[in-house]
């Protein structure tokens, strides 16, 4: 079938095998830079900081999480259908819709997060060092997969802006803070003006038009509390901890939950390219397939589970040079995103792409309720391994709720459209008519 003009997209038009593999490796590939510098940073920042600093560094991070993950504002799931059925300058002006709208979203939650933590007047928050973290990742909402696909060059962009983004860390090896600043300031620079120059060239993202950005809320409005509840977890939790408690409890936390992001962030490229492929394929022997490969997914990470319960002491000496003060507790994080790991293929692969999205909205707001009530009960007393077990209850209750809800609408629920909502099948009907 058929979708716009202009020859339409290859894709939704029956494209040739070869374009499959190459959508697949940029998803891989984004996700593994954006990802492998995140942490890497995190480690080092941990390694080289005096400890009052790494505080500072950790509130810096709480707020920068929770911004970006209201950033993301579902458009990493009602982007593709979208974009990929449609082409020309009507996906162009979609694509800056989503992007405005993610941008806007990060300002929103920068604001919302830095709000709270200055209202509970636990602990100060350093400007400087919100600065810093803001400058280091904010390139990473140019370096979605949805975005790069699009791009003529995805793996050149994505090498270029990876490589800049890399220039700060030589600063942290001198452990020069005025240089750290420069660099930051410059690869952020950089890095966004080589992306413009790069999108202008090949017309790929444009600038959208009112009635555009009106299409792009109602296309995320379902999917944005969708995503804001699949990370909450991961993105409020810091902010939770350090405002209940105290800076010092967050930053242990955040040493925690960095190993279940680690543990997550290494199996997330393979969920993302199976649910690419869900989306874009269809019948008996791809549905084998993807069944194939999530039952390998699952057995490697029951046996990481196992490693890294057994080796918690290595495991902190490797990742932080032993300053995580209980080495059992972090291998409860570590448990938690294995758990995690198996919660996102359920609803990736068996729950969204059957168009039952909502299922896993109410059981994210679900766990979300017993995360957050977890941690309300939590005080100074408590010590460090209170939140890794109210991390590790809710990730094991997510996992029950779509575990159930994937049974119940494989054997008794009704059909429902693959791929994605009603919202989307009106877009798509109106983009067929313009």
């Amino acid at each position: 079938m058929t979708h716009g003009r202009g020859g339409g997209d290859r894709e939704g038009t029956g494209a040739p095998r070869r374009y499959a593999l190459p959508r697949e490796a940029v998803t891989l590939a984004s996700l593994i830079c954006v990802n492998g510098l995140n942490y890497g940073y995190f480690l080092l920042f941990a390694r080289k900081l005096a400890p009052a600093d790494f505080v500072q560094f950790t509130t810096a991070t709480a707020i920068t999480m929770f911004a970006f993950a209201i950033a993301e504002a579902g458009a990493v799931y009602a982007a593709p259908p979208f974009l990929r059925a449609h082409s020309g300058k009507r996906a162009a002006r979609i694509a800056g819709g989503f992007l405005a709208i993610s941008l806007c979203a990060l300002c929103a939650g920068l604001v919302a997060a830095t709000t709270i933590w200055v209202a509970a007047g636990r602990e100060p928050l350093s400007p400087i060092w919100l600065a810093r973290c803001v400058l280091l990742v904010s390139p990473n909402l140019l370096m979605q997969n949805w975005l790069l696909v699009r791009l003529k060059q995805p793996f050149a962009v994505l090498l270029v802006v990876s490589t800049i983004r890399t220039a700060p860390v030589a600063a942290l090896v001198l452990g020069s803070t005025h240089l750290l600043d420069l660099l930051l300031c410059g690869s952020f620079l950089a890095a966004t003006a080589f992306y413009i120059s790069n999108v202008v060239a090949t017309r790929m993202v444009s600038l959208p038009r009112p009635r555009d950005l009106v299409l792009c809320l109602t296309l995320i409005r379902e999917f944005f509390v969708l995503r804001v509840f699949s990370t909450i977890v991961t993105s409020s939790a810091p902010l939770l901890v350090g405002t209940f408690v105290g800076s010092g409890a967050a930053a242990v936390y955040l040493l925690g939950d960095r190993a279940k992001v680690l543990v997550a962030s290494l199996f997330q490229p393979c969920v993302q390219s199976l649910y690419l492929a869900c989306c874009r394929s269809a019948g008996r022997q791809a549905s084998r397939a993807v069944k194939l490969a999530t039952s390998a997914i699952v057995i490697v990470v029951v046996l990481v589970a196992v490693l890294c319960t057994k080796e918690a002491d290595r495991l902190n000496a490797l990742l932080y040079a032993s300053k995580h003060p209980d080495p059992q507790v972090l291998s409860l994080f570590v448990l938690a995103g294995c758990v995690s790991v198996v919660s996102s293929l359920t609803y990736f692969l068996f729950l969204i792409p059957r168009g039952h999205a909502s299922a896993f909205v109410r059981a994210a707001i679900a766990q979300a309720i017993v995360f957050v009530t977890l941690l309300m009960a939590l005080s100074p007393r408590d010590g460090v391994k209170y939140p890794a077990i109210a991390v590790l209850t809710a990730e094991v209750f997510l996992l029950a709720a779509v575990g159930m809800s994937a049974v119940y609408y494989r054997h008794w629920g009704r059909a429902s459209p693959a791929a994605s909502s009603r919202q989307l099948a009106a877009a798509s009907a109106e983009g067929a008519h313009e």
